[in-house]
């Protein structure tokens, strides 16, 4: 019995380990230490936008930045490669913004939940916008935290607690 608690707890700190390392080479960085290919791109995507701040991590092997921006009224988190394309952005949008199929998805799911924050994900391919998904924030009747990612037609990707 001893074995199989031990066996369990070091399963568990493994995964701690890489879900730890996953968001590990991500951080915050000034402005300024941005290339100057990303901030050109931001600016030529989102004219006029506000950049608000900027973080750089790594994924899957590729250094990506995600800029922080306001654009006309409506906060942004975009992603860019190094060199500058855009390769996908969430918006934030008010609840009454979701598809009635999506908010049925959630409200099934959870019911009684209550949605602090809406993200529409929209991915960025050769060009072409198309939207992903929606991330939604919410606190469940039983005052839990969680992130719900649901597609455009009201299927759940996935649900995790905060």
């Amino acid at each position: 019995m001893r074995m199989v608690r031990v066996g369990l707890m070091a399963l568990a700190l493994a995964l701690v380990g890489v879900c730890a390392g996953a968001r590990a080479d991500e951080k915050k960085i000034p402005l300024d230490q941005v290339p100057k290919a990303v901030l050109d791109a931001a600016r030529k995507h989102f004219p006029g936008a506000q950049l608000r701040g900027a973080e750089i991590e790594t994924e899957k092997g590729k250094t990506m930045y995600e800029i922080a921006l306001t654009h006309k009224g409506q906060k942004y988190d975009a992603i860019f490669t190094a060199t500058g394309t855009l390769t996908e952005y969430e918006r934030v949008i008010a609840t009454a913004e979701l598809p009635a199929v999506v908010r049925q998805a959630v409200d099934k799911k959870y019911p009684k939940c209550t949605i602090r924050r809406v993200e529409a994900e929209t991915r960025v391919n050769n060009g072409k916008h198309k939207l992903a998904g929606y991330e939604i924030q919410i606190t469940t009747s039983d005052n839990k935290k969680h992130e719900v990612v649901v597609t455009p037609n009201g299927q759940i990707k996935e649900g995790d607690e905060d």
